[in-house]
């Protein structure tokens, strides 16, 4: 199974080849902030919180939980309030041949820990691509600025 660093490389990685920036934001004294800054040319800047979950829920009663740590979840919170973009990028379970993923925009509204989210949830961004190819980051993370963001009213958060 994949990790989560290897999909964090990944998306560094792809940030570069369109001539962007990625980094791992690693502090060892502060355990628990969110895991990348991205830049690609013609978008802000994003700090984005990676996840990899098992299994990607069938039916809408069936809640995702993504464990952020107050840390993650204060860091894109305050992000998205000073005018950042603040996203949550979910790693999927793979078919044959293919890369699948979900993104999450965080808004400046507090989150409930731990996040329990619909997988049918309006603004979800799920996406697909060939192993092969890269992520083209540059048109996710624009449809990400625009799509609703975790707000009670335009996601079905469970509590």
């Amino acid at each position: 199974m994949r990790d989560e660093l290897v999909f964090q490389s990944e998306l560094v990685k792809d940030a570069r080849i369109l001539g962007g920036y990625g980094i791992k934001l690693n502090n060892k004294f502060k355990v628990g902030i969110p895991d990348l800054l991205l830049k690609v040319p013609g978008i802000p800047s994003a700090l984005v919180e990676c996840k990899r979950i098992k299994q990607w829920p069938k039916k809408t009663n069936s809640p995702i939980t993504l464990d952020l740590t107050p840390i993650q979840e204060r860091s894109l919170r305050e992000y998205a309030l000073a005018g950042g973009l603040s996203l949550i990028a979910i790693d999927l379970p793979n078919q044959p041949g293919m890369r699948n993923m979900v993104v999450l925009r965080v808004s400046h509204t507090p989150i409930t820990l731990p996040l329990k989210l619909s997988p049918h949830a309006l603004g979800l961004l799920q996406l697909q691509r060939p192993v092969a190819q890269t992520w083209d980051l540059a048109t996710i993370m624009s449809l990400a600025k625009e799509v609703s963001s975790t707000t009670p009213e335009s996601h079905d958060l469970i509590s």
